[in-house]
């Protein structure tokens, strides 16, 4: 899930440059602004989900609430995307992929 967010390859960051460009516009509408909040809201949600069943498979220790660790990963991608679209050549994607199963790698360490 977190792979899918970040602009692996031309059209994810075509899709993730609109994406963050749109950033400016909703935080000056309201409406605009809680229909992001509703989607951060939701993905998170899902992936708090994947957090659960993670840990229920072994895959992953317990630990913080699992909305927690949601909306840290979520952080995380987002601000990693971020960093790739402004210097994409510090921020290929292979480092990109790296550093996503680093910070995984964290989380099932514990």
């Amino acid at each position: 899930m977190l792979l899918d967010v970040l602009p692996l390859d031309g059209p994810g960051a075509a899709n993730n440059r609109i994406w963050v460009g749109s950033w400016d516009v909703a935080l000056a509408d309201p409406e605009l602004a809680a229909e992001h909040a509703a989607r951060y809201r939701r993905a998170r949600e899902r992936m708090a989900g994947y957090v659960a069943e993670a840990r229920r498979a072994g895959e992953l220790p317990a630990g913080p609430d699992a909305g927690d660790v949601a909306a840290a990963a979520q952080s995380f991608v987002l601000g990693l995307v971020v960093q790739a679209l402004f210097a994409p050549e510090e921020f290929p994607p292979v480092r990109q992929v790296a550093l996503v199963d680093g910070y995984l790698a964290g989380l099932a360490a514990g």
